[in-house]
């Protein structure tokens, strides 16, 4: 099994921040209307941005969202996450809009094994961890595999009409 360290939590942490604020972001207003116009002062015209995270992978996710939660709320159309046995990340409890834009934007994909899923876990509690979707697999391959189809349904619901008018 392979040890996770601070050091590599936070290097997840400060990739995924740098490749948001140097490839994704968007501009701020004042630098966009006066100097460069828009979308030009980032390398992309993203505006329909998922974000995926699988296993411990889905940490650093959860720290962009609480490190850039105005600008992920903008242009972030849905979080997707796979976490497997994995801990299930949470959001921030002191930031509210982000725990009610995480409930309705996200698809936690976990087995319908996961030990979050136990009855004394109150349904309050369970809203921090976002829209999570048990599936009858406890094998994490075969988790991602099956996870799929409602996957994609899900990014189509999120996009609607979206996609037909941008």
């Amino acid at each position: 099994m392979i040890q996770r360290t601070k050091a590599s939590d936070d290097f997840g942490k400060e990739i995924l921040t740098y490749l948001w604020d140097n490839y994704v972001q968007y501009v701020d207003f004042f630098h966009e209307q006066f100097f460069i116009g828009p979308h030009l002062g980032r390398l992309s015209g993203a505006r329909h941005v998922f974000l995926m995270g699988h296993g411990p992978g889905s940490r650093p996710i959860m720290d962009l969202l609480e490190r850039r939660t105005a600008s992920v709320m903008k242009v972030v159309k849905g979080v997707v996450q796979i976490v497997g046995h994995s801990t299930i990340p949470t959001t921030p409890k002191y930031v509210e809009d982000l725990a009610a834009w995480y409930q309705k934007n996200s698809f936690v994909v976990l087995p319908s094994t996961h030990r979050v899923l136990t009855p004394t876990l109150k349904p309050k509690d369970l809203r921090r961890h976002g829209n999570l979707v048990p599936m009858n697999e406890s094998q994490v391959v075969k988790l991602i595999h099956k996870a799929l189809p409602p996957i994609s349904e899900f990014i189509k619901q999120q996009l609607g009409t979206q996609l037909i008018t941008s």
